[in-house]
């Protein structure tokens, strides 16, 4: 077992997923921009394998991350070239690309973003399991928080604090 991860084993286990989530955050810092990179790829594939164990591969980083791959499939840009909202746009697919779109279609997808509004209701009830792929963990945050924007010190490009834990945990590939 991964030293410090012992009490969301038995989180999960028990299938208390609020508090689950609420260890998921303590664990990766709070899901704090200035943290990510000092975070072990070693500890965060390990609480991915927990989410994993425990939710038939439904939840977790590696869930997220196949949500994140779907919602840019049909996109001539990744998640680390995606269009800044302030960018003006040249075309429809220009548009189609922009930051904006591209965190409503991944919010669609994981089932916090709803008839044009983002859920304000977390289910962490035993029916959570019926939610889409993704769904959790939500690091104890609303869904619309995850997508707070931060510029990447290296190189000050734009990106939802979410996909910068998600492609840390896994490059993109193209």
């Amino acid at each position: 077992m991964n030293k410090g991860c012992e009490k969301l084993s038995i989180l999960l286990e028990e299938q208390n997923w609020k508090e689950a989530d609420q260890e998921t955050a303590r664990l990766v810092n709070n899901l704090d921009v200035r943290t990510i990179k000092e975070l072990s790829i070693e500890k965060l594939e390990f609480i991915d394998g927990l989410w994993q164990q425990h939710s038939s591969n439904k939840f977790g980083f590696e869930a997220q991350r196949r949500v994140l791959n779907r919602a840019f499939v049909d996109s001539r840009v990744t998640p680390e070239t995606c269009r800044n909202d302030y960018e003006p746009c040249r075309d429809n697919q220009d548009y189609q690309d922009c930051l904006a779109q591209r965190k409503k279609k991944f919010a669609t997808y994981s089932g916090w973003f709803d008839a044009n509004q983002w859920i304000t209701d977390i289910d962490y009830s035993q029916y959570v399991i019926n939610k889409p792929e993704g769904y959790l963990p939500l690091y104890g945050k609303m869904p619309v928080s995850l997508f707070q924007i931060h510029v990447l010190p290296e190189d000050k490009r734009l990106i939802p604090l979410l996909w910068q834990l998600l492609l840390y945990f896994r490059a993109w590939q193209v």
